[in-house]
């Protein structure tokens, strides 16, 4: 994503959802902007999403290790360590 701000408003000026974690990335800089503004976040689609993820984990009511494969590529560390709160 690539945003432009110009004093007064933000805008998007680029946007590839080619993978299913730019969702959540955009779900997070969304709430950061909120948080910011001081803005009251728990409308946002972060939020949003961040209670339907908590919420679906805990109805799999895992008792087992989960493993999470990571590649070399860094861009997914962050999901994964926010996975593992």
């Amino acid at each position: 994503m690539s945003f432009k701000f110009d004093g007064k408003s933000l805008k998007l000026c680029q946007y590839k959802a080619n993978r299913a974690l730019t969702m959540l990335q955009s779900a997070v800089a969304q709430e950061k902007w909120a948080q910011n503004m001081n803005l009251d976040y728990d409308f946002t689609s972060s939020f949003q999403l961040h209670c339907l993820l908590v919420k679906y984990w805990k109805r799999l009511n895992i008792k087992t290790t989960i493993h999470i494969l990571m590649d070399n590529d860094q861009k997914d560390l962050k999901t994964i360590l926010y996975m593992k709160k």
